[in-house]
């Protein structure tokens, strides 16, 4: 079987090693599963882990909830306006801002999963004998 030695250095001391030649040949095999099986799905969940993390750090699922709730618990009509025109204003200017922050997230998504698959596509048009002649 082929292999090849190689030399690491240990605690001070250096080290032969026999390795089989056929790992390294896994290991572009091993990357072209991660890089079409492996990343896309990753990247996907840190989107909607970066979308999720704005909505809870500008707490816009609290606003919701309390949006109704007086100001500071002032049970008078000055408490529940002044409540309601703060939520409404941090609301208004907040909401927005997250959501250009998710479109843009996705949109990138999108786009980082459409380049990611090129190399595929090329090799399969190359293959097929329509691209390059």
């Amino acid at each position: 079987m082929a292999g090849v030695n190689i030399v690491v250095v240990q605690a001070g001391k250096p080290k032969t090693l026999w390795m089989d030649i056929w790992t390294f040949a896994n290991y572009p095999l091993f990357f072209v599963k991660w890089w079409f099986r492996g990343f896309v799905p990753y990247l996907a969940q840190v989107v909607r882990r970066l979308v999720i993390g704005g909505w809870r750090y500008l707490s816009l699922g609290l606003l919701l909830r309390r949006f109704w709730a007086p100001w500071k618990n002032v049970d008078n009509i000055a408490g529940w306006f002044t409540g309601l025109g703060i939520k409404l204003i941090y609301f208004l200017v907040v909401f927005p801002i997250w959501l250009i922050y998710s479109i843009f997230l996705y949109i990138l998504l999108i786009v980082i999963m459409f380049i990611w698959f090129i190399p595929l596509i090329i090799w399969f048009l190359k293959r097929s004998g329509t691209l390059f002649g």
